[in-house]
């Protein structure tokens, strides 16, 4: 960044040129208390004031400077001030005890800065013995004349002075006390909620709004302050404009953004910005050399000390025993390689790239990290990853027959979307449009890996916004499912969390992150707020740029009828909406679809299955063929039974070619066609109950079965057929109801919770015939009747083999194999939710796949003729084959009226 030296009399220091000013006094207009991070000794320092406006702080802190050093020691200078351009807003504090040294100080920080702060309430014996910090307090009058002289002095009358202190015992005094500041001129007080010798008692609430309640001045709240929801509850109940916060925030410096504790996403930028690597060509050795930023110093101990209390929640008592013994970079390098990356690996907030962050800043980051994963350490937990992962690949593919079919559910509708938005005063605030999960960003090869959405929004005849175009983190479906299921609920309590982050150019100027656009765009120019048009895909109107370059995540793109007011509130647009729109959401610049174009166009959760249906879709061709060419070559080429197994294998092989089609559509085209899913569905539901009936007959006919179907009872006439149509009723039942659900989806406060939850948290992803409507749990009853039937015609079977132990133990193997097949819904269902919902859809798609082709692989051996099973079915060694059907039945009900009467 350029800077420039500043001569100030006989005092020189090294200042940034480029620096936005700010009015402190219109920060505080808004509704929402602003969210401001304290003062705190050795820790406010820039690098972390720029983590922490990533994360939604308005307002920072400097720490504590001695101001009569400050002014006198050009190397004190540099060691307690530094900042840059973009470092604001932003207030200096300073101790001092008489109006020179303070008024000083401010004017060697007045171009650097948008306000002072004069420390009343440091409790600690260093400063006490200055007669400065909370000694201030003692003479209320002294104080109330310095902060006067100081206005005086000061002929900006928009530059800030603010003072933080203490209470008194005696409430009254400090009331008195703060209405002095007011009339001596102080812009706004900050006031921590202990006296003096008070050091972790409760803080009072009420004295607060006893304060805010005899003062005209904006009131900032400090002390106890642990979350979001306590910001929110001191705005609330005391009406103060800001609440500050300091450990916290070194605790979690994503606090204002709601996580209970320190994200991923945050850990790593500190890590970012904090550590740099020599210049030139990085070098990935096993000794990593690097060094701290001298610019922002950031002493290891300091750094660490962060890194201690960024990890506290994070780490067990152990680890953070471990943590406080290291003494060097190498050994926090291992531990954070070790230990860091999997605790953290689940948790916080969502990042999407700031706007402001578009630059080289951010690619130099985004190498560090990289850097710093390509450790030789941070490689052994993914190995070790790997290795679980292998084993639980085996166990499965082991237990292949407990988790046969199941039925896939159509999963993301499309990846491009187009169509119109006709919205009336009367309808719910939100359209949910699509969700898409975009993949880690690979720091190495940004542009490649990043996720997109770019598109056009139109309206040839509004000429001002009418909405806005949002898009919805997956982690933030809890905190807004309230307001989803809420009948009258309001723009405001809808934007709550991204006016808190999101960066708009005339209401949010200081957020960061770039979660909106406002609707429509002027038709052939780019959005509004599109402030960068080389950050635009080429051709459209707006693009969003999504990074994470911890893991994969679920992205849900809305429309709100909701829009600034003149004041920045939130309110919703009274008169119609009709908008044509066209989006586009893809894993990779638009520019670079060649390099992978089969997984360009796929959210994350369904890159990889082109190829795997594929592939299944060739394996069951070959199937298909190889008992073909064993029924020619076998005595049974006229056995219905064969050709029933063929029409079998021939079902899946058209069932893998639809799913093949419906990925090659999305590949070609962006769009999902809908109806070849739900032809699929009915292909793998009729395939599924016809395979259930295959079973029962060969039990029923044991051991003719592979000869013809001579068991003619009315019970298998008249149930097989039964079973057939309710299984096939019960699917398009399901599909309706699915149907129904989605085309309700776009009036999303009238829809029942539970599928909201669905909807937007990828829970779709399970077979959603069983587990989403009640035609599923149907068919789940009808397959347990199957079982039943099943079981008892094997009984049946074995007790007329009991002269036979080969075929006996053939039909105990055979029916152990094959009678989980009826029951792996149900473990299908317990075991579904372990998966992560990122790999959930490709991993139950290849257990199915593997699962299909061993059980109709086992099936088509069965029907070789060369095979020794096949010699040992046909065997007529211990069977009469003039039975006819008829003395099979008198056979049968022998040994039943036999069983019951034991």
């Amino acid at each position: 960044m350029k800077k420039r030296e500043l001569n100030l009399k006989m005092f020189e220091f090294r200042m940034t040129n480029d620096r936005t000013k700010i009015n402190i006094v219109e920060l505080f207009s808004n509704s929402a208390p602003l969210k401001i991070s304290a003062p705190m000794v050795r820790y406010s320092k820039l690098s972390f004031r720029r983590l922490l406006r990533l994360y939604g702080c308005q307002l920072c802190f400097t720490p504590m400077i001695y101001a009569k050093c400050f002014i006198q020691s050009e190397k004190a200078r540099r060691a307690d001030f530094s900042t840059d351009a973009s470092d604001f807003p932003l207030i200096v504090q300073f101790a001092a005890d008489n109006c020179d040294d303070f008024v000083k100080a401010a004017e060697i920080v007045y171009t650097q800065c948008d306000g002072v702060d004069l420390n009343c309430g440091c409790p600690k014996r260093k400063t006490l013995d200055t007669n400065c910090g909370s000694a201030l307090l003692d003479n209320a009058s002294h104080l109330a004349e310095l902060i006067k002289q100081s206005r005086l002095r000061i002929l900006d009358s928009k530059f800030s002075i603010s003072v933080k202190i203490r209470i008194y015992e005696n409430l009254k005094d400090t009331v008195d006390l703060c209405q002095k500041l007011q009339s001596a001129g102080i812009t706004f007080i900050n006031v921590h909620g202990r006296t003096v010798e008070q050091r972790h008692e409760p803080v009072d609430v009420e004295v607060f709004k006893v304060i805010k309640d005899s003062l005209q001045i904006p009131v900032v709240a400090n002390g106890d302050v642990r979350s979001l929801s306590d910001v929110h509850y001191y705005h609330q109940h005391a009406g103060v404009e800001g609440v500050m916060v300091a450990r916290a925030l070194l605790e979690n410096p994503a606090l204002f953004t709601g996580a209970n504790k320190t994200p991923a996403d945050c850990f790593f930028h500190w890590v970012s910005l904090n550590v740099h690597f020599l210049r030139g060509k990085i070098k990935h050795t096993i000794s990593v050399v690097y060094k701290m930023n001298k610019a922002d110093n950031v002493p290891f101990t300091r750094f660490h000390r962060h890194i201690s209390f960024m990890l506290e929640k994070s780490l067990n008592k152990s680890q953070r025993a471990e943590l406080a013994e290291i003494r060097d970079s190498n050994q926090l390098f291992t531990f954070v390689s070790k230990t860091v990356a999997l605790a953290l690996l689940y948790s916080g907030v969502p990042l999407s790239i700031p706007r402001k962050l578009f630059s080289v800043h951010l690619i130099e980051d985004c190498n560090i990290i990289s850097v710093f994963f390509l450790q030789p350490n941070f490689l052994q937990p993914s190995i070790d990853m790997a290795c679980v992962g292998g084993l639980s690949n085996c166990f499965f593919t082991s237990s292949s027959l407990i988790l046969l079919i199941s039925i896939s559910s159509n999963v993301v509708e499309t990846v491009k979307i187009s169509g119109r938005w006709h919205h009336g005063s009367g309808d719910p605030l939100l359209t949910l449009l699509t969700g898409f999960g975009f993949q880690k960003t690979d720091p190495a090869d940004l542009e490649a890996t990043r996720g997109f959405i770019f598109g056009n929004i139109t309206d040839g005849m509004a000429k001002k916004p009418v909405g806005y175009l949002i898009l919805i983190a997956s982690d933030w479906i809890e905190e807004m499912k309230t307001v989803y299921r809420s009948d009258n609920a309001s723009c405001k309590q809808l934007m709550s969390r991204l006016s808190d982050l999101a960066f708009e150019r005339r209401c949010f100027p200081k957020n960061g992150q770039d979660f909106f656009r406002s609707i429509p765009c002027p038709v052939g120019n780019i959005c509004p707020d599109e402030d960068d048009r080389t950050n635009v895909i080429s051709g459209y109107q707006l693009t969003f740029r999504i990074q994470d370059v911890i893991q994969a995540r679920f992205w849900y793109l809305a429309l709100v009828n909701c829009i600034l007011d003149d004041a920045c509130n939130w309110v919703p647009f009274n008169s119609t909406i009709d908008l044509q729109y066209e989006l586009w959401l893809v894993n990779g610049h638009p520019s670079r679809r060649n390099r992978n174009p089969l997984e360009h166009q796929f959210s994350v959760e369904q890159q990889d299955t082109l190829e795997l249906y594929l592939f299944a879709c060739c394996i069951f061709i070959g199937l298909f063929g190889a008992h073909l060419y064993s029924i020619s070559l076998g005595r049974f080429r006229s056995h219905r039974s064969s050709v029933a197994m063929l029409l079998l294998v021939g079902l899946q092989v058209l069932y893998y070619s639809v799913r093949c089609g419906h990925c090659i559509a999305i590949v070609v085209g962006g769009v999902s066609i809908v109806p070849l899913l739900h032809v699929g569905d009915l292909l793998f539901s009729l395939a599924d109950v016809l395979f259930a009936l295959l079973l029962v007959h060969f039990a029923t006919s044991w051991p003719k079965s592979f000869q013809h179907f001579p068991a003619k009872r009315k019970l298998t006439t008249i149930f097989g057929p039964l079973a057939l149509t309710a299984q096939l009723t019960l699917t398009i039942c399901a599909t309706v109801s699915r149907l129904f659900v989605c085309c309700c989806s776009s009036k999303i406060s009238q829809i029942d919770s539970r599928y909201v939850m669905l909807q937007m948290s990828r829970v779709e992803l399970l077979p959603n015939h069983f587990v989403e409507t009640w035609p599923g749990w149907l068919i789940l009853a009808l397959r347990l009747l199957l079982m039943k039937w099943f079981l008892t015609e094997l009984r049946i079977s074995l007790q007329r083999e009991r002269d036979s132990s080969h075929r006996s133990k053939f039909l105990l193997h055979f029916g152990s194999g094959y009678m989980v097949w009826f029951i792996y819904l149900v473990a299908l269902g317990a075991l579904v939710g372990e998966f992560s919902v990122l790999w959930r859809y490709k991993v139950l798609n290849g257990i199915c796949f593997f699962a299909n082709f061993v059980a109709y692989a086992a099936m088509v051996h069965l029907f070789w003729p060369q095979s020794v099973l096949q010699k040992l079915l046909c065997s007529n060694d211990d069977f009469d084959s003039t039975k006819d059907s008829a003395d099979w039945d008198e056979y049968e009900q022998a040994i039943i009226i036999s069983s019951s009467d034991r």
